[in-house]
């Protein structure tokens, strides 16, 4: 049972560690580790003359799943190969009979293979120059067979010159940057975290193709990074204005108003300065001129922001 109890001259740990039983009288336990291969080996003999006796192991720093190897020597003094165990946890039971002396070989828990994540970008159509609000779909997995992510997962945008983040949003996704998001929930292999939307604004002289690019990083994984090149057309920008009033005006009236309207009719946002002036005909003085977001004199307004197509 030390020496060669499979025949292939396969023998007891060679390091001893401790090993104990509630009722010493009955039973004898003797534990060791097998430096070749880190397996457990464990001894149970029965004192007991008569009688099977269920015993329980209880194995303190040794947790994990899988079978153990079974030999039992009998009072027929033949050593037998009985079939293997499955124990999980931190325990396994067996049965020991009389007068027996019982041989368990546990092997060594094979560490659980790392995350295995992946990480695409895709967006629909082309993009174009002064677009304002693009958007990317980017979406991690994780691969099949590998184990489940531990700890935190970042995605990190990093957007070519032509490209302006503005947002990054995704169901359970933390998000305190527009070019950042993390969480820290693990993922299953053959498993994908609900997509991140990424939301972009286009330069007016944005250069075709441009190529947005975006990294994982963390999980217990590789890091890893995925390119979407994106085609960029010329934008128009088609800027129309409407004047309206309500009513009839009267002689020496004062405080009379008209509403201006700027649109955008064409299929790409403005770029730089939009200005509004106003030319009055005989008979009407401009005295003021206001509105939300735009910088006024008494017969102009400007402002710079984009106008979405």
């Amino acid at each position: 049972m030390y020496r060669n109890y499979d025949g292939s001259k396969s023998g007891f740990g060679d390091t001893s560690v401790s090993a104990a039983v509630p009722n010493p009288d009955n039973l004898s336990a003797f534990a060791a580790v097998r430096s070749s291969d880190k397996a457990l080996t464990l001894i149970v003999i029965s004192k007991v003359l008569s009688g099977s006796t269920p015993v329980t192991v209880a194995l303190n720093n040794f947790s994990g799943n899988g079978t153990a190897q079974v030999y039992q020597l009998t009072s027929t003094n033949s050593i037998q190969h009985l079939s293997d165990i499955a124990y999980s946890g931190t325990s396994l039971g067996l049965t020991a009979p009389a007068q027996s002396i019982t041989l368990l070989v546990l092997p060594k828990s094979a560490a659980p293979p790392p995350a295995s994540l992946s990480i695409s970008k895709t967006h629909t159509g082309n993009f174009t120059q002064g677009q304002q609000n693009a958007t990317y779909t980017v979406t991690v997995s994780n691969a099949n067979g590998a184990g489940a992510t531990s700890g935190s997962v970042t995605v990190t945008e990093s957007a070519p010159s032509g490209l302006t983040p503005v947002l990054m949003t995704g169901t359970g996704w933390t998000c305190p940057t527009t070019i950042s998001c993390n969480r820290s929930d693990a993922l299953a292999a053959a498993s994908s975290y609900p997509p991140i939307t990424v939301t972009v604004n286009v330069a007016g002289n944005a250069s075709s193709p441009q190529v947005n690019h975006v990294d994982v990083t963390g999980g217990g994984s590789a890091a890893t990074s995925a390119n979407d090149s994106t085609i960029i057309v010329s934008g128009t920008h088609a800027l129309n204005i409407t004047k309206t009033h309500s009513g009839n005006l009267t002689q020496r009236q004062m405080g009379a108003t008209y509403t201006v309207t700027v649109s955008n009719g064409g299929n790409s946002g403005t770029t730089g300065t939009v200005t509004v002036t106003e030319t009055a005909p005989t008979g009407l003085t401009v005295s003021s001129m206001a509105g939300t977001g735009w910088t006024c004199n008494t017969a102009t307004c400007t402002r710079g922001d984009a106008l979405v197509g």
